[in-house]
């Protein structure tokens, strides 16, 4: 959990994660000479090392199949024509609650958004982009606004809460870290910081938009950050704001009130520990405040300005908020939600949530409670009396980044980075129907047909997940080796090839007995795998050296060494020729090489940064992802010649095809989205 009295500045998932993909091949000191032969292959005794016959000359172009363009929208469900543009939320970590307009609120950090969530639908419905790092929320009931602070900037934007549009932005001069609305005036209170370390609150009028004060509170003082950091007392007209003051040896924590109407600081209340945040109780007339560093909760009466009871908790709270119906206090945990009661000031019930609650939020008409995990990057809906689950997932965003279809149960299986789990896509009807949660990093997936399992690489824990495509649940583990990155499945003897860049070698497992069958060795890091059936050969793309290793895969013994492009990336095989279409990241370009290995001197331009690729055998052709421009690139199966192209969403990096109707999926990284193209009928 991040200590909210810190600046939370970080980098975007989409670069981090692409970072990582591509150090995975780049980061490791390898041999610089074309054509390395792996270590312990050999030259396959059927081949000899002789040279490899010529292939004939390839016939001329035939015109390409026209397709339909459409985009599913993971994060909502939905499906809209053309190449939709969607907006991806990361790192949901403050809500807010629109009694007017039934909308939560929920405001994604990393990817400068505000999701807002239909709260009858329980659907994401709108998205406001805010721009970078939004990191704190407020309501007005009373002028129908939602606010959000801007980190990067020190400014305070103001959107209509019933059209999403942002109205104005305006400068405070510092970094904001919490806000709140006045009731009665429907002015917002922020609090914040400056590079300084001195504490300070704004006023924003909430009929007009304009800073009406700005004033100090307190020099070398940590205002706390988030939806919680001041709380208003409503007998008193007074806004409470929790911080935390840098001392000499240690720190002590501080109350100070600040008149609503005037406004002005009234005093300050010492603490004797260090607030996370602070909620006030309705029912009772009481605040009570998180302690950062216990576990526990503080009841503080504002009339007798003094702690007045403690409520022990199972671990450190780090969110609160207050349903007024049921007259309790929610508490985040890590994992999990503890519920407080306000009459007895005891626990009375502690529920499980996904991983990490961030933001919490309820909801004045149903009683439900809105809990945003940052870890699944969904929301989940739990019903506040009887702490029951009514939603379990509402995703937000997603960064898709690989897939595999079930031919078994006609389901596209995406490995989503975002959320660490596969989302289930029916086929018929492509709408997202289930979620098989996962360990930390899903790279690679294959589908067994045998089995009718899926094998999904997790780069970080060194090991492939089994899910069964019947139960859709993880049902075993298979080890690796280091980074497990590329996966194939071999039709013939059912094993599986799993490619381990980080230690240089190529994993066979046996899915029947669960056991490592071989380990082949390389001398430079193996990335991109594909096999074909037709001819039992794998082929394997060396990404540092501009090379693909051709595997005899009956033997795992080496075929030939094929030179392509710079830095292969993607490997996809025609079945009926047994053609190798190797997409190069760094050159943009299409190598097409034979069922052997053979170089037929065929390069296909492709838009920049080629990173996926998939065959559609419907309709004969190869369908190129390219992630920095945004395309496909169709190339003709037969003549290996590019036929046309599309435009998709964000971040093309991944492509798959059902094999019945030849609808082809591209997984658009930055966008959280599934541009699907469809034979035209």
């Amino acid at each position: 959990m991040m200590d909210r009295t810190a600046t939370r500045l970080r980098m975007r998932p989409s670069t981090i994660v692409l970072a990582l993909a591509m150090s995975a091949l780049t980061g490791i000191s390898l041999p610089a000479v074309a054509g390395a032969i792996p270590a312990n292959l050999g030259s396959d005794p059927g081949f000899g090392g002789a040279p490899l016959p010529s292939l004939p000359a390839p016939p001329t172009t035939a015109a390409s199949p026209v397709m339909n363009e459409s985009t599913l929208v993971l994060f909502n469900n939905s499906i809209e024509s053309g190449n939709y543009l969607s907006v991806s939320s990361s790192l949901p970590s403050l809500e807010a609650f629109d009694a007017k307009n039934n909308e939560v609120f929920v405001e994604g950090f990393y990817s400068g958004v505000v999701d807002v969530i239909n709260a009858k639908s329980n659907k994401v419905v709108s998205t406001i982009r805010t721009g970078e790092y939004p990191n704190t929320l407020a309501y007005d009931p009373e002028n129908n606004n939602i606010y959000f602070g801007l980190q990067t900037y020190d400014e305070v934007s103001v959107a209509n809460a019933s059209t999403d549009l942002i109205q104005r932005t305006v400068s405070i001069g510092f970094e904001p870290l919490s806000m709140a609305a006045d009731p009665k005036s429907g002015d917002l209170f922020v609090t914040g910081w400056n590079s300084t370390g001195t504490a300070f609150l704004a006023v924003i009028s909430g009929s007009n938009g304009t800073v009406v004060t700005t004033f100090s509170f307190g020099a070398d003082r940590f205002p706390v950050a988030g939806p919680d950091g001041l709380a208003y007392d409503p007998a008193s007209g007074v806004f409470y704001v929790a911080s935390v003051v840098g001392g000499t040896p240690g720190t002590r924590g501080n109350l100070t009130l600040v008149d609503g109407a005037k406004p002005a600081v009234l005093g300050n209340v010492s603490l004797p520990f260090n607030p996370d945040a602070i909620v006030y109780s309705t029912s009772n007339g009481r605040f009570y405040l998180g302690n950062q560093s216990g576990t526990d909760l503080s009841v503080f009466n504002p009339v007798a300005a003094k702690v007045v009871g403690t409520v022990k908790l199972p671990n450190t709270p780090s969110l609160l908020t207050y349903g007024a119906g049921p007259k309790q206090v929610y508490v985040a945990i890590d994992g999990n939600v503890s519920v407080v009661s306000a009459v007895t000031n005891k626990v009375v019930s502690t529920f499980p949530v996904t991983r990490q609650p961030d933001g919490l939020a309820y909801d004045t008409k149903t009683g439900n409670l809105y809990i945003s995990d940052y870890v699944w990057n969904n929301v989940s809906v739990v019903n506040a009396s009887t702490h029951r689950v009514v939603v379990g997932s509402i995703l937000l965003g997603a960064l898709p980044y690989n897939m595999a279809y079930d031919t078994a149960n006609g389901n596209l299986y995406v490995a989503d980075l975002e959320s660490s789990q596969l989302i289930i896509v029916k086929g018929s009807n492509n709408r997202v129907v289930g979620y098989v949660p996962l360990g930390t990093t899903p790279y690679g997936i294959v589908y067994d047909p045998v089995t009718k399992d899926l094998y999904v690489d997790d780069y970080y824990a060194d090991n492939v997940s089994i899910v069964s495509g019947t139960t859709n649940s993880v049902i075993g583990y298979l080890p690796a080796g280091l980074n497990p990155w590329g996966i194939a499945y071999d039709g013939a003897n059912h094993d599986l090839y799993v490619t381990n860049p980080s230690s240089d070698n190529i994993t066979v497992l046996d899915p029947a007995t669960r056991t490592v069958a071989a380990n082949l060795a390389f001398t430079t890091a193996p990335g991109a795998i594909a096999y074909d059936a037709k001819s039992t050969t794998l082929f394997v793309g060396e990404y540092d050296i501009g090379n693909v290793s051709v595997l005899n895969a009956k033997t795992n013994r080496l075929i030939a060494n094929a030179t392509t492009g710079s830095e292969p990336y993607t490997i996809s095989v025609d079945p009926t020729t047994g053609d190798a279409f190797v997409g190069n990241y760094a050159s943009d370009n299409v190598t097409v090489l034979g069922p052997k290995g053979q170089e037929l001197g065929l390069s296909d331009a492709a838009g920049v940064g080629v990173f996926g690729s998939a065959y559609d055998s419907v309709v004969g052709e190869v369908f190129v992802a390219s992630f920095t421009t945004d395309d496909i690139t169709v190339i003709n199966g037969t003549t290996g010649l590019g036929v046309g192209g599309y435009t998709v969403g964000s971040g093309p990096v991944a492509v798959a095809v059902n094999p019945v109707t030849g609808t082809v999926y591209v997984a658009n990284y930055d966008s959280g989205s599934l541009t699907l193209l469809t034979v035209a009928k």
